[in-house]
């Protein structure tokens, strides 16, 4: 058994190291950008919006994850 005292330890984030260049996806979209962008949204929610050609239409999302990378897809609701 340890002599340490029992102690919580604080919760840090951890520096997410710079990603390396990283070919195109088939939309257009650098893997790497998008991973790093999924990467920093591990819960919370989110705002869905696009344009549908007569104005912008949106929705709020409280799920949202990171299907796939190629094609790159997420899923919300």
């Amino acid at each position: 058994m340890s002599d340490k005292p029992n102690a919580v330890s604080s919760h840090t984030t951890p520096d997410v190291p710079e990603v390396a260049a990283t070919p195109e996806l088939s939309t257009g979209i650098c893997a790497g950008d998008y991973r790093a962008a999924l990467r920093r949204h591990p819960a919370g929610v989110t705002v869905v919006t696009l344009d549908s050609g007569t104005g912008p239409v949106g929705f709020t999302a409280t799920s949202f994850s990171s299907v796939s990378l190629e094609p790159p897809l997420v899923s919300f609701n």
